[in-house]
């Protein structure tokens, strides 16, 4: 969380980042929200047109264009809801729209590999280990570390 230390949070960063879309000076999010968040759409509320649950779930039901003009969640920025470019869209999926997809590796892949997941942290994936120093597989060591400590997933993948 912070440039160059070190965090309990580092394994979940992709989550935090996930969650922290649009709470951005909302009263619940506190100091701690308050880096990494976003103030575009995301998980903000609608402060303006506020929604119960079944009342959200009525008006999808009933008159689902009125969530256009009047959604559950934060409508900023104002781009949002007009035409825009391609550097605007891609903003606002970056920073606005929380993924709806579950995590790479989470689900089976069965052209690739036959098990549920591959489990880098074992000494089959990675038997010349990684450089990090506590002999870990981070989120994007497939690209960072070298070929020694990355060769199996490789392989792996190649087949």
């Amino acid at each position: 969380m912070v440039p160059g230390g070190t965090s309990p949070f580092h394994h979940y960063s992709w989550q935090i980042q996930e969650l922290l879309k649009g709470v951005k000076g909302r009263w619940f999010n506190g100091a701690l929200f308050g880096l990494g968040a976003t103030d575009m759409a995301g998980w903000g509320f609608n402060t303006v047109h506020s929604y119960t649950a079944e009342e959200a779930n009525t008006t999808l039901a009933d008159n689902p264009d009125l969530l256009k003009t009047e959604p559950v969640f934060r409508p900023e920025p104002d781009e949002l809801f007009t035409v825009m470019d391609v550097t605007k869209k891609n903003e606002i999926l970056a920073k606005g729209i929380p993924a709806l997809s579950r995590a790479a590796g989470k689900q089976k892949l069965n052209n690739i590999y036959e098990d549920d997941n591959i489990n880098l942290n074992t000494t089959e994936m990675r038997p010349n280990g990684t450089t990090h120093t506590d002999d870990v597989w981070f989120h994007n060591d497939m690209k960072a570390l070298p070929y020694l400590q990355s060769f199996k997933l490789y392989e792996l993948l190649s087949n």
